[in-house]
């Protein structure tokens, strides 16, 4: 493969990532979030793990995918260590904005996968009224492994 190939591949990557990250946070802050006052209390945690765990499992890959993705462009296309240093070894100021954007991404990944994910999973534990592998309305069938 050529050098262009695999930057173009990695940008689009990159690209799509960012857009399933920005639906995903749409959907969680104007949708998902809201509708939560509406419900009433056991519907809320039946939302809660299966819409959303489903959502924020899906919010923390995709930040990974950008993440990483961005990264590897920015490995590839030799700007890398520049940016994570703000510019400041290059004196380049389309290194500092770039390091600038990386370094909010990079906290974002942080505060998904270690303040966020951990409170989710709390709150899924905290109510037993719901088994953990309930079904999200009552005549669907479970979720267990070996049921029909």
């Amino acid at each position: 493969m050529s050098a262009e190939y695999v930057a173009f591949l990695v940008r689009w990557l990159h690209v799509l990532s960012a857009v399933m990250l920005a639906g995903l946070l749409l959907f969680v802050n104007f949708v998902q979030i809201p509708s939560f006052a509406k419900l009433v209390p056991e519907d809320r945690l039946v939302i809660a793990r299966v819409i959303g765990h489903a959502a924020l499992s899906w919010l923390r890959w995709s930040a990974v995918a950008v993440a990483v993705t961005g990264l590897a462009l920015a490995g590839h296309s030799g700007y890398l260590g520049d940016a994570l240093l703000l510019g400041l070894a290059s004196s380049n100021p389309r290194d500092a904005l770039i390091g600038f954007g990386m370094w909010i991404g990079l906290i974002m990944v942080a505060i998904l996968w270690l303040v966020i994910w951990p409170a989710m999973r709390r709150f899924e534990a905290a109510d037993t009224s719901l088994p953990r592998n309930a079904a999200p309305w009552p005549d669907a069938p479970s979720r267990r492994r070996g049921s029909t």
